[in-house]
């Protein structure tokens, strides 16, 4: 059974708002190995929203559902109102994937491509904006990003850490509407981390977007959330607030809160 907590919060979801996301019964497995029974919870305009859990139960797996890079296998996601099951092939996804970004735990940028060209890639094939408008979109996201003046450099000559932001600026050249970040502060050092949880709360305001984001890193999550969204057992187990999981969530959830729990179980 799921625990959900409510918040007195004004500014938090009610009954009255309408979801933006919706996974609705969600099933899905690899061969015999299952990873959701029941996913079902939704996602409000305007949050940011903290996927935990241990390790291997399918939290990355929840996010590329989302855009369409996994298949549902049985129940339902809506984005927007609109029912996803039914897109199976890349082109009908396109629409979702416009409005919809996706920040790879390993930033996934073209390693033949500079950094301006990996930016510009998607601006390109759209087609619908001049050589000079990306110019001054580049400049802007990587400034975004603290990162201004590195176009020229080739994705081998940063850090992780610069990768990670690149990634993040290339994920949002489209202004979208929601950001999925799956681990974006893995193998990052806390200085780090806690640099790219700012990056996120910066993003998230001046794009005024909903954010769904796969961490185990506890600091980040105090950082950033407006809920969190614990996964076990192919299913959310808990959702709530940060404080109010650590003070009175399901033992399981406090436990990993407070680094008790080991992340691989």
């Amino acid at each position: 059974m799921s625990q959900t907590f409510s918040d007195d919060d004004p500014t938090a979801p009610t009954a009255q708002m309408v979801p933006l996301i919706r996974y609705v019964g969600v099933q899905k497995a690899f061969a015999d190995q299952v990873v959701y029974k029941d996913l079902s919870f939704k996602v409000f305009p305007g949050e940011t929203i903290c996927i935990i859990g241990p390790s291997g139960v399918g939290k990355s797996v929840m996010l590329k559902m989302l855009n369409g890079l996994l298949p549902v296998d049985q129940g339902e996601i809506f984005f927007d109102g609109q029912p996803l099951h039914h897109l199976r092939k890349d082109s009908e996804f396109l629409p979702i994937r416009k409005r919809v970004s996706m920040v790879f735990q390993g930033a996934a940028l073209f390693d033949s491509l500079n950094v301006f060209d990996n930016l510009a890639y998607a601006l390109r094939e759209e087609g619908v904006v001049s050589e000079t408008e990306i110019a001054a979109r580049v400049q802007e996201r990587l400034s975004w990003v603290d990162l201004s003046g590195i176009e020229n450099k080739m994705p081998s000559e940063l850090s992780g850490g610069m990768r990670k932001r690149v990634g993040l600026a290339r994920s949002i050249m489209m202004d979208p509407e929601v950001v999925l970040y799956d681990e974006p502060t893995t193998g990052l050092d806390p200085v780090n981390c806690a640099r790219i949880g700012e990056l996120i709360l910066s993003l998230h305001k001046r794009l005024n977007c909903t954010s769904l984001v796969v961490t185990h890193d506890v600091p980040v999550m105090k950082q950033i959330a407006d809920r969190l969204v614990f996964v076990y057992d192919g299913r959310v187990v808990a959702e709530g607030t940060f404080d109010q999981l650590n003070e009175s969530g399901p033992e399981m959830v406090r436990e990993f809160l407070q680094g008790k729990l080991h992340q691989n179980s």
